[in-house]
């Protein structure tokens, strides 16, 4: 029987592909390029759907095709080994994997939305990365960089996020990570999450925002006012805090003329508004001023 692409996608789709072609298949995805790729993932995204709505998928396994030494064969093989890769790295947030390995997924300059089976939706911002570990027992997933997260509920199946020494767990609910030099930010929408840093357990309500300092290594829960998180409300609040706030917000730096400064205790909204514009409400409500030199600002004056 001579085989087709379609024919050979359904194969893989169904678990019907030998185990002996693993090796092949990552050998000949680098001789395809960009656009090739692209058409062969749409082929197989229509035919997954096909699929999906007459029964429902096992998890994907790693198809193999051994070498075939005619040339005239060559082609269609290095197109199998492209479409089979790419499936694999796309077909875990597609379905819900019940395998142990890690499966890996990586974006460059736009992003990706993707729908696990069990009813996590997962937005990954550009330059980001995901590494999922998911089994019948816990579902772990490593971040770096950038990602929306809506978790299905699973109380028997804790779904824990891990960037880079902050482990967030969730039952189900929906949160956002950001992970960069300075930090680590997670915004909670709706439901609640525990985040662990250095042994030390934070559980978070709505509307809140955990910030992990780096340069300090300090952690500080922040209130929005809204889901956009545009508006945050300090109620007689440490300057320290604050101005945690404002660097991660802005990514500019802050040096306090005076320990005691970091203790002032100030009550404050700063909104959707420029850097200098917050400034200049902090030094009307108090009698601090900020000498600016470029993106670094010196903290000066007396607590009120």
């Amino acid at each position: 029987m001579k085989y087709n692409t379609e024919y050979f996608l359904r194969k893989i789709i169904n678990n019907e592909a030998s185990e002996e072609e693993e090796i092949a298949f990552r050998q000949w995805l680098m001789n395809l390029n960009a656009q090739q790729q692209k058409q062969l993932l749409d082929k197989f995204e229509v035919i997954h759907n096909e699929l999906t709505e007459s029964k429902q998928l096992s998890p994907l396994p790693l198809p193999n095709i051994t070498f075939n030494q005619k040339k005239n064969n060559s082609k269609y093989y290095a197109i199998a080994a492209t479409v089979s890769l790419l499936i694999i790295s796309i077909f875990t947030f597609l379905i819900l994997s019940k395998s142990p390995e890690e499966i890996e997924y990586q974006t460059s300059t736009t992003g990706k939305t993707m729908n696990l089976e069990d009813g996590t939706a997962i937005k990954l911002m550009p330059n980001s990365k995901l590494k999922i570990h998911f089994t019948e027992d816990f579902r772990n997933i490593e971040l770096k960089g950038e990602a929306f997260f809506q978790v299905a509920k699973d109380k028997t199946r804790p779904m824990i996020v891990t960037t880079e020494g902050v482990a967030t767990t969730v039952l189900g609910t929906t949160f956002h990570i950001k992970q960069w030099k300075r930090g680590v930010l997670v915004n909670l929408i709706e439901g609640s999450i525990k985040v662990t840093h250095n042994d030390l357990q934070n559980k978070i309500v709505p509307l809140q925002q955990w910030y992990l300092d780096r340069s300090k290594n300090k952690s500080y829960l922040f209130k929005a006012k809204n889901e956009d998180f545009k508006e945050v409300k300090f109620e007689n609040e440490p300057l320290e805090k604050i101005i945690s706030y404002i660097e991660m917000r802005y990514d500019v730096d802050f040096d306090f003329h005076s320990k005691d400064l970091q203790e002032c205790k100030i009550s404050i909204t700063l909104g959707n508004s420029p850097l200098l514009t917050s400034l200049e409400l902090i030094e009307f409500a108090t009698t601090l001023q900020f000498d600016r030199s470029g993106n670094h600002f010196k903290i000066l004056g007396k607590c009120n």
